[in-house]
């Protein structure tokens, strides 16, 4: 028979400042853009989650980035296998499924809901129905009555919801906990299972670590798998390693999982989900393109190829002409889940190449004879291109240009495009030490005959 042990839920709460405090995550600022010798203007295109009505959400990959989870303030309560905690106040309303909610309830199985009657009840480690794995959405069970008895809460978030066990033997390095990471109203609620045994003497060994993390304002969800192990022994018969990675909401008809992990066997690492609010209507407002002084200049173009994700694009951003390094402020605003628009301010900078990339070629003279050249080919920049060889009067010509009836020596050669891009390069005219020529001859009359001849022609 499977055994309780009492132990306790270490719960903290602090603050970690090295954040970026944008509520919309476009991780754009400090951006650069190249524009390339006489290139007028250049795209600029970034993704940000697609803020939706969080009737509906979906699933997409991102970078494993976990928070920090160490620190905080413990809260005596419960470390017992297969339970949850009591109410935690989270610091700020979070929208999700259409509702609001100010309190959660984290469960030692790696999910939380908000549903309050889970408080300081039975967390069930099974995940079978009648014999067979129960995927989302599930709406039976009587509620969390029984850590035997299947039942998925109303409004659940599901870390990799499978078998883990707080109490067993812990590490010291295992713990449960809470933090809340940034200012209002960008504030990041985040849950973190630290260091967790997976239940039962054949799997103790493996250990599990996961983080949910709830965002102020716009709803979304990410979590953070540093190592969802796999336990292929327990629980017994069709229950054995399934695990769920998935929402579902307070009607239990509607859910969300990630593709592959809804009630399965599966082990990864260093991953990250997120669950972007993706419901029937758009929260975004605009991206606009702005000088640092704060003039407008451009809207940007949207366009959603992957659910979840928003692509905008500046088709065309044409820094002065001559100015290497320009900077700009590009401002995306969404309408938070409560209708308070939110707007990331992030700067960019557009450098442009003012340096002309050309081919040199030279040819040699002949014995001191000025018959040497210099051909210079732009590979890239705008015509018409100038040329100057050693300061003296500029020629001008669409593409390349050569220098002929030059002496041997070394030449310095300045090129310049249309739009001022130049470049600076010196080549070097060899000369030849032999006189070419041409050689004929005329054979002897009789094999004993000293009348043959032997004709040089200089060239």
């Amino acid at each position: 028979m499977r055994k309780i042990l009492l132990s306790f839920i270490v719960l903290t709460l602090g603050m970690f400042d090295s954040y970026s405090q944008s509520c919309i995550p476009t991780t754009i600022n400090g951006s650069t853009i190249t524009l390339a010798c006489g290139q007028a203007c250049a795209p600029f295109t970034y993704q940000v989650p697609h803020l939706k009505s969080t009737s509906d959400y979906a699933v997409t990959t991102t970078p494993y980035a976990a928070y920090p989870n160490t620190g905080g303030t413990a809260i005596p309560s419960i470390y017992i296998d297969d339970k949850y905690s009591q109410l935690i106040p989270m610091a700020f309303p979070f929208c999700f499924y259409g509702q609001t909610y100010t309190d959660i309830i984290a469960g030692s199985n790696s999910l939380v809901t908000f549903e309050t009657i889970c408080a300081n009840a039975s967390n069930a480690y099974t995940l079978t129905v009648g014999g067979a794995p129960q995927p989302l959405p599930y709406a039976g069970g009587g509620g969390p009555t029984g850590i035997a008895t299947t039942y998925y809460p109303r409004t659940a978030i599901m870390a990799a919801y499978q078998d883990i066990d707080p109490s067993a033997t812990p590490l010291p390095t295992r713990r449960i906990e809470y933090n809340v990471f940034g200012t209002a109203p960008c504030r990041k609620f985040v849950i973190s299972f630290v260091d967790v045994r997976m239940f039962g003497s054949s799997c103790s060994n493996l250990i599990h670590t996961s983080q949910i993390v709830l965002y102020e304002s716009t709803g979304l969800i990410d979590v953070f798998l540093l190592n969802k192990p796999l336990c292929t022994s327990w629980p017994s018969g069709a229950g054995a390693g399934l695990a769920i990675l998935g929402i579902q909401d307070e009607t239990r008809t509607k859910f969300a999982a990630a593709p592959g992990k809804n009630c399965t066997q599966w082990s990864e690492a260093n991953t990250g989900y997120r669950f972007t609010p993706n419901g029937g209507t758009s929260n975004f407002v605009s991206a606009q393109l702005f000088t640092l002084a704060g003039v407008f200049i451009a809207n940007a173009d949207t366009a959603t190829t992957t659910a979840g994700i928003l692509d905008i694009t500046f088709p065309a951003i044409c820094p002065p002409p001559g100015a290497p390094t320009t900077q700009y402020v590009i401002r995306t605003t969404f309408n938070s889940c409560t209708g308070t628009p939110l707007t990331s301010s992030d700067t960019i900078t557009a450098n442009r190449v003012t340096t002309l990339p050309a081919n040199i070629n030279t040819t040699a003279t002949t014995c001191g004879v000025s018959t040497g050249s210099i051909t210079v080919t732009p590979t890239a920049g705008t015509a018409p291109y100038t040329y100057t060889l050693n300061g003296g009067a500029p020629q001008t010509a669409p593409g390349a240009y050569t220098f002929n009836n030059l002496a041997a020596g070394t030449y310095t050669i300045v090129a310049t495009d249309f739009t001022g891009c130049t470049n600076t390069f010196t080549a070097t005219v060899t000369t030849t030490t032999s006189i070419p020529g041409n050689i004929s001859s005329t054979g002897t009359s009789c094999p004993l005959s000293t009348d043959g001849t032997i004709t040089v022609t200089p060239t």
